[in-house]
């Protein structure tokens, strides 16, 4: 009878501690399936970009309760566009095709989503006042002048050559400044001279049939190594910055702008800048790649000429 008792004692004891324990290991399993869900929103929010977020707060004087709507104006930092031009033959007998292009870019924090760009050459961060021009001292060492009177100016000024995947120099390779309008051309050599504006340490060379590179101007003299693209032209586009004279070119041209355009731009010239409304929506996210927006397409009548020199010897025929 002790006997009995004592095995069913340890019987319940038993089922109570197995009970317990199952208890335990579903609660076990739903505090993990809690931390998983928390480690997923916690790598979901580390993963993600933080967004700039920003009140604005308006205090108006009424003497009477009204409603109305309010217009916000104001400027970000990090944005910025710069020209191109694209030039494109079919073949000799049709005209030449200029288009005229902006490349914005913007890293403000905030995308640009179906916004109206109106596109200024004038800087807003300049104003109106002239500047104040400082004294350049000229002399000599022997004269008493110390070279810490000459004053210097803050404009650097880069050279260097451009190179290819098999070492030779490429000429008419464009170098710009990065996210300004400053850039250059090689020479028959390669070799360039940039002028480098202040706080810009950038910059990047482009020529059709290789890929696009950024270097960072760390010292006075910079060379460039291009890699070829792999990708096949359609087509040659030359892309120059600037303005040509007509008199250098061959042939008679005359220009005419596009009956049909599909960007509707409005071109308004201020007393010191000009400013290009685009009317399409474009969206430009803050990412600080360079977008395309297309300004103005023109068609040039122009008269093919071909030219032959021989490259080494004058008498090789």
């Amino acid at each position: 009878m002790k006997l009995k008792q004592a095995l069913d004692f340890q019987k319940q004891r038993l089922s109570e501690a197995k009970n317990k324990q199952i208890e335990i290991n579903k609660a076990i399993a739903k505090l993990q399936t809690d931390l998983n869900k928390y480690n997923n929103q916690l790598n979901e929010l580390n993963g993600k970009s933080l967004k700039n977020s920003n009140d604005v707060i308006v205090k108006v004087s009424a003497k009477s309760a009204t409603k109305g709507k309010f217009s916000l104006t104001y400027m970000v930092n990090n944005a910025g566009w710069y020209p191109s031009y694209d030039i494109r033959a079919k073949d000799v007998s049709s005209p030449i095709e200029l288009v005229y292009k902006a490349n914005v870019s913007q890293s403000s924090g905030e995308d640009w989503k179906n916004v109206r760009l109106a596109l200024s050459s004038g800087n807003p961060t300049t104003n109106s006042t002239k500047p104040s021009l400082g004294t350049y001292n000229l002399g000599y060492i022997r004269d008493g002048y110390s070279t810490n009177n000459i004053s210097t100016s803050n404009v650097r000024i880069i050279k260097g050559k451009v190179y290819g995947d098999d070492g030779l120099a490429v000429p008419g390779a464009s170098i710009r400044v990065k996210n300004t309008s400053v850039g250059t051309s090689t020479d028959a050599n390669g070799n360039y001279t940039i002028q480098l504006p202040i706080g810009a340490t950038t910059l990047v060379a482009n020529y059709i049939g290789y890929l696009a590179k950024e270097v960072q101007a760390n010292s006075n003299y910079v060379n460039i190594n291009l890699e070829a693209s792999n990708q096949a032209l359609q087509e040659v586009v030359v892309t120059a910055y600037g303005s040509a004279d007509k008199s250098y070119v061959t042939g008679s041209v005359s220009k005419a702008k596009k009956e049909t355009q599909a960007v509707e731009v409005n071109a308004v010239e201020k007393q010191t800048n000009v400013v290009f409304d685009i009317k399409n929506p474009y969206t430009i996210l803050s990412d600080g790649k360079q977008f395309a927006v297309e300004i103005g397409d023109y068609d040039f009548k122009a008269d093919y000429e071909y030219f032959a020199a021989p490259k080494l010897s004058e008498e090789a025929f």
